[in-house]
């Protein structure tokens, strides 16, 4: 009996250790299923990726370059006064296009100065002064030209022709003066239209043919500072072009 009991128990233990391991090895592989398969998920193909879509290109600055190659521009003059050229712009064929009168300064010959070509003091000066005089040189004068420095002005002189004249007879007296060119700043008016595709190419013969009534104006095209308004009304530019 007592045999029986011991070999009852020793089965239950060895069912028991039996049970157990087979639960260890059943986690083990259930584990290790979970983890392939995550693994699985993380790894894929580029081929299997889904593409992101592209963002769509910018396209405004195509469209404002195709605004601005739409619109021509051109300056007309030059005027002698600011009235004359918003009369100019005030044309009834001319009000509709955006426009803008500007003064621009330009560099002109005044005259031609001609003067001893040396540097004299106020003594030196004198002398030569007596000594053009009593050669019957007139018209004639000490000129202060600072820092206690003189010259002989020989006359100032708005025609070519006449300058000639006068170095012809002090050559022949044995002189070579030296002449210098005098300039002036001057206004002048110009007024710059604006005009958008299809009309800017009747614009240019409106323009042209405004201009034949009066003398001396020309007509230029012109580089567009600034893109005209949409509608006509003037349009300021405070940019200048040069």
């Amino acid at each position: 009996m007592r045999i029986l009991f011991l070999l009852l128990l020793l089965l239950n233990v060895a069912f028991f250790a039996w049970q157990y391991r087979l639960q260890q090895s059943t986690n083990t592989i259930t584990t290790s299923s979970g983890v392939a398969a995550e693994a699985g998920q993380q790894l894929q193909l580029l081929s299997e990726r889904k593409s992101e879509p592209v963002p769509p290109r910018h396209t405004a600055p195509r469209a404002a370059r195709a605004a601005v190659a739409s619109v021509t521009c051109f300056r007309v003059g030059s005027f002698d006064t600011a009235a004359q050229a918003t009369a100019f712009s005030r044309a009834p064929a001319l009000r509709k296009f955006a426009h803008e009168v500007r003064e621009e300064h330009e560099e002109r010959l005044d005259n031609y100065w001609l003067k001893w070509a040396a540097t004299l003091s106020i003594d030196d000066a004198r002398i030569v002064l007596r000594r053009l005089q009593a050669k019957g040189v007139r018209d004639i004068a000490i000129t202060p030209l600072g820092n206690h420095q003189y010259t002989i002005s020989l006359g100032v002189f708005r025609q070519h022709a006449t300058l000639i004249q006068r170095q012809q007879r002090l050559a022949t007296l044995g002189y070579a003066p030296v002449v210098k060119k005098r300039y002036q700043i001057i206004s002048r008016y110009w007024v710059h239209f604006v005009g958008r595709s299809p009309t800017a190419i009747r614009l240019g013969a409106l323009l042209a043919k405004q201009a034949e009534k009066f003398s001396g104006l020309t007509v230029k095209k012109a580089a567009c500072t600034r893109a005209a308004p949409a509608n006509s009304s003037p349009v300021a530019f405070p940019e200048r072009i040069k």
